[in-house]
Order: C-alpha cells, then structure tokens, then sequence
C-alpha cells in the first residue's frame, strides 16, 4: 500500500510540475531586443546629426522603435492581427531605413523575429 500512495505521489508531483512548466512557457512576453534608444541609434550613423538627411533618419529610426513597442505589446496581447499589421509597418520602415543607407545592425534580432513572426 505504501509503495502504491508513493507511486501516486510522484505521479502527481510529475503532473504539476508538467503543468507548471507549460504555463510559464505560455506566458512568456516578448519585448524590444535592441537596448540602445533612438539617440544611441543615431549615433551609430555614418554622418553627423547636423548632416541634412538626420532629420528625416531619426524619424524613421523613432517610427521603426515605436511601432517595434506596439508590435510586441500586440503579441504579449495575442492580438495577432494587430501584431500582423505592426510587422507590415516596421517591415516598410526598414525598408525605408534602407534606402536611408541607415545601421539598423542594432535591431538585427528584433528584425529577425519580426520577419519570422508568428512562425518563430
């Protein structure tokens, strides 16, 4: 009988420790990779912040960052259609950066999962 109830406790420790586990990995939140704000971000340029095109590149790299907020606040939400709509935005921000010869080296790993999403 003792080795019976023993069995059934391990049993039942194994179960809540399985369940433990999947929720924590459930609820696992997402958030911006990159650490540098928009200012470190320009810094990181190759012209200087009086150049004329600054201006225009730290409105991008500021869109590309807080849409890149918005999109993971989406998908710590499930709001999958609205995280959809977030990485068509900072993809075409990227883009944009691009076609600036903008470094977005920094963001390479948010960009990654933004790419993949929501297969990753």
């Amino acid at each position: 009988m003792n080795y019976t109830t023993s069995a059934l406790n391990k049993l039942v420790l194994g179960f809540i420790l399985f369940i433990s586990l999947n929720s924590i990995s459930q609820q696992q939140n997402y958030a911006i990779q990159c650490t540098l704000d928009h200012r470190a971000i320009m810094a990181q340029q190759s012209f200087s912040e009086d150049a004329p095109e600054a201006e225009t590149a730290r409105d991008v790299i500021r869109d590309i960052m807080n849409t890149m907020n918005e999109f993971y606040v989406s998908v710590n939400s499930g709001e999958n259609q609205a995280a959809l709509a977030k990485r068509t935005e900072i993809l075409l921000l990227i883009q944009s950066a691009n076609n600036l010869n903008l470094n977005t080296s920094m963001l390479n790993a948010d960009i990654e999962f933004i790419q993949q999403y929501p297969n990753q």
